[in-house]
Formats: C-alpha cells, sequence, structure tokens
C-alpha cells in the first residue's frame, strides 16, 4: 500500500485545494496530533510525581514520621492510588491509540 499522508488525502478530497494550502493545513494538524500527544504525556509525569509523593513517607524527624505513620488513612490511600493508576493506564491507551491510528497520517511522531 502506497504511503497516506493526510496531505495526500487533503488533495485527493477535493482538486481545488492547492499544494500550498495542503501543505499548511497539513503542518497545522501535524503540529496538533504532536500538541495532543505531548499533553497526553505531560498529564502522566503528572500522576508519576503525585505517585511518587504519596509512596513518600520519609520525614525530616522522627516525630513526623511517626504522625503520619499514626495519621495515615489506608482507605483513601488505596483509592487514591487505585485512581491514579487507573487514570495513567487510560492515558498510555489513549496515547498508544493516538499514535496507531491517528499517527498513519502523519508518519508517527
Amino acid at each position: 500500500m502506497a504511503e497516506t499522508t493526510f496531505k495526500a488525502i487533503l488533495k485527493r478530497s477535493d482538486k481545488a485545494i492547492t499544494n500550498d494550502r495542503a501543505e499548511r493545513v497539513s503542518k497545522g494538524a501535524n503540529r496538533e496530533y504532536k500538541r495532543l500527544i505531548d499533553c497526553k504525556e505531560e498529564e502522566m509525569d503528572l500522576i508519576d510525581e503525585q505517585i511518587d509523593r504519596m509512596l513518600d513517607m520519609s520525614a525530616s524527624n522522627s516525630t513526623q514520621v511517626d504522625n503520619k505513620v499514626r495519621d495515615f488513612d489506608s482507605v483513601t490511600w488505596v483509592n487514591t492510588m487505585a485512581d491514579l493508576e487507573l487514570k495513567k493506564e487510560m492515558l498510555r491507551l489513549e496515547i498508544t491509540v493516538i499514535k496507531e491510528k491517528v499517527g498513519k497520517y502523519f508518519g508517527g511522531v
């Protein structure tokens, strides 16, 4: 199968679209495609930071550690961690689908 690009699809769908116009539209769509992936990857990074903070039980002195352990709410911690991991997995899936399904029009990232 010949390589399919967004620009070629534009030109094929409307013969009145000039090469220059197809190039501009294609570049704009490609930028949005890359921006979408970057945004999703940034969301994953933020979730990773939240998870790291939740796993950090360190404190500057033993009194703070005792307080953290004593005040630890296991139900909230487990539910929050499950939510974060689920969001992370959904983002991972979204990124994969975007790259595989939408990326074929732009040659990937």
